[in-house]
């Protein structure tokens, strides 16, 4: 059988007893601001996707406008 290492494992053993707990559990008023806080977040993310995804089409419209010869002076697509 190998000897144990000197060093501690990465992870701690399964049946180890869990630390006791070093701050304070939040108060209702603290974990109302807390989620207010997370919301609020998940709306300005959510509202940055939009506005990429609005961007996204803007330039996808551009990029077809483009490829039809908007830019080029051009009314009508190559007939090939």
């Amino acid at each position: 059988m190998p000897a144990r290492s000197a060093d501690p494992p990465a992870y701690p053993a399964v049946n180890a007893p869990v630390a006791p707990r070093v701050a304070d559990a939040l108060t209702a008023d603290e974990q109302s601001r807390e989620v207010a806080d997370l919301i609020a977040a998940r709306n300005r993310a959510a509202a940055r996707a939009k506005a990429a995804q609005q961007d996204e089409d803007i330039a996808e419209d551009e990029g077809l406008a483009l490829a039809r010869g908007k830019y080029a002076g051009e009314t009508q697509p190559h007939n090939n």
